[in-house]
């Protein structure tokens, strides 16, 4: 029987316990809270995007396996474009396929004191 939303990410919450004997990642790198992945440390990457991550499945419950955040899931510029040619910091799916049509919700992290956030959301008229 497929698991509810809310025991998967209780389940992925267990797995987040610091194993024994792991190694710690590089300095200037950091592992992803969803992926595990070791990707590099930036004020973006330490203070929004995993800060973000893990605030969606702790405290409001997403599965890990409904969140992607490495590799960057790419959305299209506009409706009709046909290339998936932006990345967005963190995509929430409504299921564990992480297919556009699943898609739920995207953020776009910044650091803290970021002020080009604005310009990235302008989209060009025609």
């Amino acid at each position: 029987m497929p698991q509810s939303v809310l025991e998967q990410a209780a389940s992925d919450q267990e797995e987040d316990q610091v194993t024994p004997g792991t190694k710690a990642p590089p300095p200037g790198f950091l592992a992803d809270y969803i992926t595990r992945q070791v990707v590099r440390d930036t004020p973006e990457e330490r203070e929004a995007v995993q800060v973000l991550a893990q605030r969606l499945v702790e405290d409001y419950g997403y599965p890990k396996t409904h969140v992607q955040t490495h590799p960057q899931f790419r959305v299209r510029r506009s409706p009709a474009d046909k290339a998936k040619s932006y990345p967005v910091d963190i995509a929430v799916f409504n299921c564990a396929e992480k297919t556009e049509a699943d898609l739920f919700l995207i953020a776009e992290c910044k650091r803290k004191n970021e002020q080009d956030g604005l310009a990235q959301l302008d989209i060009p008229r025609p």
